[in-house]
């Protein structure tokens, strides 16, 4: 699920099934940061999935809020948290999300 990690690591690739999601490539080897132009309503991504733009306004959290306990929805907050979560639950600290704990499925 793009957006949420835990135990085994942070999962922030933008989803490519996002309407407002506009990768440019995946393969972060054909994507030098400098050579990355997105339109006046987008703003850039360039990580460990690729690069690409992202229209402004764009909802990037895909996690259901029924299934979820945040600690922040406001990810600056959240910095490296690895939050402790009961049974039948997983920490997440993601740079879209915001971190807690999601109910596992």
């Amino acid at each position: 699920m793009a957006g949420v990690g835990g135990d085994d690591g942070v999962d922030d690739c933008p989803d490519p099934n996002n309407p407002g999601v506009h990768y440019r490539t995946r393969d972060v080897g054909q994507c030098p940061a400098e050579d990355l132009v997105c339109d006046s309503d987008q703003y850039g991504f360039h990580n460990a999935c690729g690069c690409g733009c992202i229209d402004e306004g764009t909802v990037l959290c895909n996690l259901d809020p029924s299934t979820v306990d945040f600690i922040s929805q406001d990810p600056a907050e959240c910095g490296d948290i690895n939050p402790d979560c009961p049974l039948g639950q997983r920490p997440f600290n993601s740079m879209y999300c915001g971190c807690g704990c999601v109910d596992e499925s």
